[in-house]
């Protein structure tokens, strides 16, 4: 009998050894998988994160030739406002039917003017030169 509960121990201990073993073995391989995992999971975010840097950086560029269109729109405008105040100064608005001319000029300074207005990267006109044009528009008897 004594032989037989300590061969029985003996199993008992080696079932139990090799359960653990095995279970051990187990942990193991689903670590490695979750590892395995978990790194492509990150190398597919890296590859997207570097498209959509990409991305970006051509709409930037995009962005700075917009800008730049803008502010080429913009200078146009100007240029063209003294165009106009000089056409006035020439006697444009003169002879027959000048109020129709004078609504004309008014017109493309309101336009021109909003060609201008909110430009990406503008420095906004200071307040007094804005009064001083302004003032002088009311002399002149333009609107």
């Amino acid at each position: 009998m004594k032989h037989t509960l300590s061969f029985g121990l003996v199993i008992g201990a080696a079932v139990l050894a090799t359960g653990g073993w095995v279970e051990s073995a187990q942990e193991k391989v689903t670590l490695e998988t979750r590892v395995a995992t978990l790194e492509a999971q990150v190398e597919n975010l890296l590859a997207m994160s570097e498209a959509q840097t990409q991305e970006v950086q051509g709409m930037r560029v995009l962005v700075d030739q917009t800008v730049r269109y803008l502010k080429q729109q913009s200078a146009g405008a100007t240029a063209m406002l003294g165009t106009l105040s000089q056409a006035e100064k020439l006697g444009f608005t003169k002879g027959i039917n000048f109020p129709s001319r004078e609504t004309l000029l008014a017109g493309w300074r309101s336009q021109l003017t909003a060609l201008s207005k909110d430009l990406p990267g503008a420095v906004p006109e200071p307040e007094e030169g804005k009064a001083k044009d302004a003032g002088k528009r009311k002399r002149r008897g333009v609107r």
